[in-house]
């Protein structure tokens, strides 16, 4: 037991640098992305849980372990969320700071759960001891593999998306997509603990060194018909919060140097275009979607503008009135509106994923009578249904809006729902919340991972940064920076990828290898000793 508050505190400090160690698999300031930093980070932990049990530690120590393991990732990782607390919760120090800190108590929600059933499993040690380290390895690496899939969490980065770095030497990525990586990664992470035990896991090793062979053997490729092209615009108008926000309000001063600022940059140039793309609530007037697509009058006349002189359609985002709510509280949808070149409305997507604490509450029924006093809270309306937009020159595209994109299955459902396969994802954010921090790197980083699970390019256009195109082999167009005004300009090939089998089945591709190795691994040791018996 870790009796002695020395000892405890030296496994304190380990654990945070473990937690410090996971959080180098993602864009920071400091050094470059570290692929095997969560893998690192997760042996270091794992070694301190004690995971074999040889020393008994009790389960408050491991608890105390974890808490500091989350508490070095969320510090590390996620440094930028009191500035965030502060700029989109109008929360001032020392309390932004304080529930910054706090966070840390639900990053990792899943380890937790994991925690608890390691705690069950080495009471009962005796009856479900597991013959072999490494078929343990794989049955805790599948564990944590489901719990991070299918747990709910705030900001998901689990340790396959760290793999990106490597792309486009992800071959394995459409066949099992971040949990078949981090299924991989936890294993990996087991053996690199083991040296510090007495048995080492070599099918670990083994099958961690193929997995690496075969994605960097087979990259990924482009799958596109280079003979149809969309001439896309992204605008990139940069506008900072408090001309943002005034401008929500109605002060005229900021509504006319935002609508300014569209005009210009979507006019910048008399070069064709296509579709002219601005970025999540760009719009900042509650527009009514339903009459839109009976009256074109009903389009704001800014849009009709551009779209007449460059004869190209648009997507925006904006806020939709929800016709179905009388007053403030839900009374809009943060959406996409897509205007055709008669400029009436074609299609809405209206953003299903809120983030908590900024778009709504998870309070259910107190949520209501909650937005009387919590006025820096929104309370949008969640929409429900799944549009493929259809564009021009027979071009297709789905809409998604901020993090929705850092959950694949809620992109699997969303391409599932339709028959039509679109030819490219389209991810309106605004990330000016989070200032001049690794939040924005970190957000496409994540969202990356979807062009290359699904194989459909991603067309990321932000306010403030970073706005990019990331192809369906996780290679990128030429990026904007933070905190720059501009326009980019991408002419996309029309995609000709098929469904992909992680769109198909999800979880159940890593559940399956999983079984197979295990089952081959036991078949091959089994032959073995009968071998070397005789």
């Amino acid at each position: 037991m870790l009796k002695q508050m020395p000892l405890r505190l030296k496994y304190f400090f380990m654990a945070i640098f473990a937690g410090c160690l996971y959080a180098l698999g993602f864009p920071n300031e400091f050094i470059p992305v570290l692929v095997v930093g969560p893998i690192f980070g997760l042996g270091l932990l794992f070694h301190l849980l004690d995971i074999d049990h040889s020393k008994k530690i009790r389960f408050l120590d491991r608890a105390f372990i974890l808490l500091a393991f989350s508490l070095g990732y969320s510090s590390f990782g996620f440094y930028w969320i009191p500035h965030t607390l502060k700029e989109f919760g109008g929360l001032s120090a020392p309390w932004n700071y304080f529930l910054g800190t706090a966070f840390s108590l639900i990053i990792v929600p899943q380890y937790w759960i994991f925690l608890i059933t390691l705690h069950w499993y080495n009471k009962r040690a005796r009856f479900l001891r597991l013959p072999h380290p490494w078929l343990k390895h794989i049955l805790f690496a599948l564990i944590l593999t489901t719990l991070e899939f299918v747990v709910p969490q705030q900001f998901p980065a689990h340790p396959g998306h760290s793999w990106m770095e490597m792309a486009p030497h992800l071959s394995l990525a459409p066949i099992g997509g971040v949990p078949l990586f981090s299924f991989m990664s936890y294993w990996l992470a087991f053996c690199v603990r083991q040296p510090l035990q007495q048995r080492q896991d070599w099918w670990g090793v083994a099958c961690g060194l193929t997995f690496v062979f075969i994605n960097a053997l087979f990259p990924l490729s482009l799958q596109h018909d280079p003979n149809q092209v969309l001439k896309i615009r992204i605008v990139q108008p940069n506008i900072g919060n408090f001309m943002k926000l005034d401008s929500e309000r109605g002060g005229r001063d900021s509504i006319e140097k935002v609508f300014a600022s569209y005009e210009q940059l979507s006019l910048h140039d008399k070069s064709p275009v296509d579709l002219i793309i601005w970025p999540e609530t760009a719009y900042p007037s509650t527009l009514l979607s339903g009459l839109m697509k009976k009256h074109y009058k009903l389009t704001p006349k800014l849009m009709r503008d551009i779209i007449d002189q460059t004869s190209a359609e648009m997507v925006i985002g904006g806020y939709d009135r929800n016709p179905d709510s009388p007053g403030n509280f839900m009374g809009e949808y943060n959406a996409a509106f897509h205007i055709g070149l008669d400029g009436k409305l074609k299609d809405v997507y209206r953003k299903q994923l809120l983030i908590p604490f900024g778009e709504g509450l998870p309070f259910g029924p107190l949520n209501k009578p909650l937005s009387k006093v919590l006025s820096n809270v929104s309370f949008f309306a969640a929409g429900e249904d799944f549009p493929i937009f259809n564009a021009s020159n027979s071009f297709s595209f789905a809409s998604i809006i901020c993090y929705e994109a850092l959950f694949s299955s809620f992109i699997a459902e969303y391409l599932n729902s339709n028959e039509a396969r679109p030819d490219f994802i389209l991810n309106l954010t605004n990330d000016s919340w989070y200032g001049d921090t690794s939040e924005p790197y970190q957000h496409l980083f994540l969202a990356k991972w979807r062009a290359v699970e699904f194989a459909i390019p991603m067309v990321r256009s932000t306010n403030t940064g970073v706005s990019s195109v990331v192809y369906a082999d996780g290679s990128e167009s030429v990026r904007t920076g933070v905190f720059e005004q501009n326009v980019l300009q991408v002419e996309l090939a029309k995609s000709t990828s098929k469904k992909t089998p992680f769109q198909r089945f999800g979880l159940w591709v890593t559940w399956f290898i999983a079984i197979i190795l295990g089952a081959t691994i036991f078949l091959g040791t089994y032959l073995t000793r009968k071998t070397l018996a005789h």
